[in-house]
């Protein structure tokens, strides 16, 4: 068979996976594995890349990953995933310098309804006033709407934090806290773009389901408005490194958590029709 069969062949064995995992474009919404090459990270807010591949991978998003003008040093892609008891994961790891932060718009706001997120945070547990957070905004822009993370005070040790507007973060639950941690999370969004009844989940122990999980924070009264339409990683102060990884927005707990059966190999599907589309162009 010549080449040209082959890759051809490929492509529609690539898309026929993808239009066949059942429902799973409708239940997981974003995905970002980081699956780049291993390096340095420079950029702007015109965009980052390691060497000659900009981030922009995943599904979901509007664009390629990008940063703060002026700035030209943000961190490292580093090799292989984190890991979190038995989340499946794919790709390496974003591991941001102090004082930085990377931004990512959806490739389109989300409507009123019910969703779910989860992101995986590696982070240090020493002293310092120092922060590696994950913020939901309105647009993949500084624009916040909703972040939680970790952050230190002083000498005490990594503490879960969140925020619903302003520039103080509030104490969640759990201290001591080091290594890779898995945040799952829960709200409900208006027709308006309101974001209100959020739930977060720190390390939860069933990722089979939602049921089995107790909630360690529930802010039933929190309402934040400006809508749904990003996410911005930001790590600043100290001497640690923020790492993240695994970034899902989804409808349902097994599109974030355990992914549903079709949800991974759509997934799959995606990255495989990438490359082959990537080996024809050259």
């Amino acid at each position: 068979m010549s080449i040209k069969k082959k890759t051809l062949c490929g492509f529609a064995a690539a898309a026929a996976l993808v239009i066949s995992s059942p429902i799973a474009s409708a239940s997981l919404l974003v995905y970002e594995g980081f699956d780049y090459a291993a390096g340095g990270i420079s950029g702007d807010s015109a965009g980052l890349s390691t060497g000659a591949g900009s981030l922009n991978g995943g599904l979901g998003w509007s664009g390629a990953w990008v940063g703060q003008s002026g700035d030209t040093t943000y961190g490292n892609i580093v090799a292989d995933s984190l890991s979190f008891n038995e989340l499946p994961t794919t790709g390496n790891r974003l591991q941001l310098g102090s004082f930085r932060d990377a931004s990512r718009g959806f490739d389109s706001a989300f409507g009123e309804g019910t969703y779910y997120f989860s992101v995986l945070l590696g982070v240090g547990n020493s002293s310092g006033d120092e922060r590696t957070r994950f913020r939901i905004t309105q647009d993949g822009s500084q624009n916040g709407t909703f972040e939680v993370g970790f952050g230190f005070s002083g000498s005490d040790p990594a503490e879960l934090v969140y925020r619903t507007g302003g520039d103080t973060p509030v104490t969640g639950a759990g201290t001591g806290i080091g290594g890779t941690n898995l945040i799952v999370g829960k709200f409900d969004l208006s027709a308006g773009g309101v974001m209100s009844d959020i739930v977060i989940w720190l390390n939860p122990s069933d990722l089979s389901s939602e049921g089995g999980n107790i909630a360690t924070l529930d802010l039933d009264t929190a309402s934040i408005g400006g809508g749904v339409g990003g996410v911005r990683l930001t790590r600043t102060g100290g001497t640690e490194s923020g790492v993240f990884d695994e970034i899902r927005f989804g409808t349902t707990w097994g599109s974030v958590a355990i992914p549903e059966p079709g949800t991974y190999a759509f997934i799959g599907g995606l990255l495989a029709l990438s490359y082959v589309v990537v080996r024809r162009r050259r």
